[in-house]
């Protein structure tokens, strides 16, 4: 839930406009489904520009302190590792330059920017994570004393599409190249999930952010997840970023089409235990991309598909796909491509495809128009329209909710609906 109160932003950037000039008065608002305030997020994130030098005496420190979930005052600096060539890209941000933000099942919030910059957060506000691109950034130090970072974005670090999943989030550059980052805890690395991983990835760890971020260090030793991050704060789960890239761009170069769409099968419904990346083409086909291998199948449903796919969705259970085709086709299709369930036309009501669409339970597929409404279609084609009326001072949103994951250590069912 993102809102900007301009009342709260002037009374912040006044009381500190000295300490933090960087503040913008954005505020991120976490809440409960039933509208319970948790915390809140500034954007641009305050940065505490002692926090790379000082960063292990502050999350020693931070051992001590008990998060409080109802202080409407609940603000974080980044006290997490920062390199210092990204302190002075960070705070350039602006509300305007986030793509895409939602929840992971281990309800993880994450931001993601246009240049590829992720965010994450835990429930109570605070940084989950060290700010990390996804895909290649290239920065540039300039010779002048105060060594201001000049950003050289190219198309392959900005982002054309971006998918938050249950277990991460995978994004798409223009040029065609694709990346995802998942977030995993320390118990699934005891489990050896990090040994699988493909030999290109990298680590984003919460304790080691500085020596690890290195898109050059192809050498898998870069996944051993250090035992001492674990002991210096033993009752606190580490979290890891395993960010893959993908040599979906030569593929696209070497076919002669481009990528529409993406979606992510969360690796619970994948043969290799690890997520895979559907990806639509401009030929009416589809690709998958395994994040363990890399290797990269084309499923070749052009005579299943009318036209090239432009959104892509998961049922909850991993069986299906729906997919919205350029001329107004809702495809419900099984995940091997194998069984076709459903072809909805919805050119009637619309000829462009819908701002959002997402799965209601597991037999239903939930679409959204601007001013036209909601269209909820069944499994045997049977719809429900929900209409109404957009003004100035309401948007309408789709909102996906996952099912809470649970850690091994952790039998208990909490139904908690964030």
């Amino acid at each position: 839930n993102s809102n900007s109160n301009s009342s709260n932003s002037n009374s912040n950037s006044n009381s500190n406009s000295n300490s933090n000039p960087l503040h913008h008065g954005t505020i991120l608002r976490i809440a409960t489904s039933s509208g319970k305030f948790l915390s809140s997020i500034h954007f641009p994130p305050r940065l505490d520009l002692n926090s790379y030098n000082n960063y292990n005496h502050k999350n020693n420190n931070n051992n001590n302190k008990s998060s409080n979930y109802n202080n409407n005052n609940n603000t974080h600096n980044i006290n997490t590792i920062l390199p210092p060539q990204m302190q002075n890209l960070i705070h350039n941000y602006h509300p305007s330059d986030i793509l895409d933000i939602g929840f992971t099942s281990r309800c993880i919030l994450i931001i993601i920017l246009r240049d590829s910059m992720c965010l994450t957060y835990n429930l109570d506000g605070s940084p989950l994570l060290p700010p990390f691109h996804i895909l290649p950034h290239h920065t540039m130090t300039s010779s002048s004393s105060n060594n201001t970072q000049i950003n050289n974005n190219d198309a392959s670090s900005e982002v054309l599409t971006a998918c938050i999943y249950e277990g991460g989030v995978a994004v798409l550059s223009p040029n065609m190249t694709c990346a995802i980052a998942e977030i995993i805890d320390e118990f699934e690395e005891q489990d050896g999930y990090l040994n699988s991983c493909h030999i290109a990835s990298r680590r984003i760890d919460q304790l080691s952010y500085s020596q690890n971020n290195n898109h050059n260090n192809h050498n898998h030793t870069n996944l051993v997840y250090s035992v001492e991050n674990t002991l210096k704060n033993p009752h606190e789960i580490r979290h890891i970023a395993i960010v893959t890239p993908l040599s979906t761009a030569t593929h696209a170069s070497t076919n002669y089409y481009t990528y529409l769409a993406l979606a992510v099968l969360d690796r619970k419904h994948t043969p290799s235990r690890h997520p895979e990346i559907f990806l639509s083409t401009s030929d009416n086909s589809v690709l998958v991309a395994d994040c363990s291998s890399g290797d990269i199948t084309d499923v070749d449903c052009r005579a299943r598909i009318s036209a090239p796919i432009t959104r892509m969705s998961f049922a909850p259970n991993g069986r299906f796909l729906a997919c919205f085709t350029q001329d107004s086709i809702l495809t419900v299709i099984s995940t091997n491509f194998e069984t076709k369930v459903l072809d909805f036309d919805t050119s009637e009501g619309s000829n462009r495809p819908p701002i959002s669409m997402d799965w209601c339970g597991e037999d239903s597929v939930v679409l959204h128009w601007k001013n036209l409404g909601v269209l909820m279609v069944g499994p045997y084609g049977d719809w429900l329209r929900f209409p109404y009326d957009l003004d100035n001072n309401h948007s309408k949103h789709i909102i996906k909710k996952h099912k809470q994951h649970t850690n091994n250590t952790n039998n208990n069912n909490n139904n908690n609906n964030n």
